[in-house]
């Protein structure tokens, strides 16, 4: 048992180590394991992976060992990068550009100093433009992550780190984590499932996603009514966009007259009345003493008028 653990282990951190977060989990809530055991029961997570171990821990570092050497990648909170002085500060470069919306940041904070967190193309140059987000820290000096969401999504592949102070500070940071979902799930932790409606990947954050077919809702977690046409309606509402033969309404869940020659109007009901029948839905039958059961009634007349022929 410990040997096939090992073996599945050691499968597992072999493609952890190309950085696969495609397809983590399918439709059915099959997710792949992200645990040291997969055998026995998720209780500790692969390096580089978090979240949830009830789903076998989708919550990825994508930052986990980019650049192995950089302390500051390493997946290690007792290695650090520090630098003193008046306004100190430290510097990462991760391997490819990519787009930032939010970081971990583990660091030794200090009474009083305003921090700044760049997010940039180029390494020597500080722009506005380049600021994802501003904090200041006023409380004992303590060793802490916070999570830091950028004004707006920062596209770089440098990211720098600014405590400024009137004096000489320090600043000591340990370790800097981008954290996402794995395909399939979304959610703080990681451990919502997209719905099965989903077309594609949900959004990491609300689980939103574009419907499949025969679906609607922000989740694509409803199913279009069932006398839709085509199995088609609106993602949004779900109301159908026309009902099959017999049907009418929004979500096509009325019945047309019995007494309607053809389909009835989507809206309003009204049809074109089979012979023997009468009014705007045709739901009215023609009186017996009427030749042939033919009779023709306007809704505004108080009485009906029978015809010897078909008035179709």
């Amino acid at each position: 048992m410990e040997l096939t653990a090992f073996i599945a282990t050691c499968i597992l951190q072999f493609f952890i180590g190309f950085k696969i977060v495609e397809g983590q989990c399918d439709s059915k809530g099959t997710c792949v394991c992200h645990c040291i055991n997969c055998i026995s029961g998720c209780i500790t997570c692969l390096p580089g992976w978090s979240g949830s171990t009830t789903n076998y821990c989708q919550k990825s570092n994508t930052f986990y060992q980019l650049n192995a050497m950089d302390k500051l990648l390493d997946g290690d909170l007792n290695t650090y990068e520090m630098a003193k002085g008046q306004d100190p500060f430290v510097r990462v470069q991760y391997n490819y550009s990519t787009e930032i919306d939010q970081l971990d940041i583990t660091a030794v904070l200090e009474n009083g100093i305003n921090y700044t967190v760049f997010v940039k193309q180029l390494p020597y140059t500080r722009d506005e433009l380049d600021i994802c987000s501003k904090f200041r820290y006023n409380s004992r000096s303590i060793k802490k992550t916070v999570t830091v969401t950028c004004n707006r999504p920062q596209q770089g592949k440098y990211i720098e780190i600014v405590a400024s102070s009137s004096t000489e500070t320090t600043l000591k940071v340990f370790e800097i984590e981008r954290f996402e979902c794995a395909n399939g799930t979304y959610g703080g932790n990681c451990s919502k499932l997209c719905s099965d409606g989903c077309n594609k990947q949900c959004d990491k954050n609300t689980g939103d996603c574009i419907c499949k077919g025969g679906r609607w809702g922000n989740l694509c977690n409803g199913t279009c009514p069932s006398f839709c046409d085509k199995n088609t309606c609106n993602s949004n509402t779900g109301d159908c966009f026309s009902c099959i033969s017999g049907y009418y309404g929004v979500r096509c869940d009325k019945k047309c007259s019995s007494g309607c020659q053809d389909s009835c109007n989507m809206t309003s009901g009204f049809c074109i009345s089979k012979p023997g029948f009468y009014s705007t839905n045709c739901s009215l039958q023609c009186p017996t003493t009427c030749l042939n059961e033919f009779s023709n009634l306007l809704s505004r007349w108080t009485e009906q008028t029978c015809f010897s022929q078909s008035i179709f």
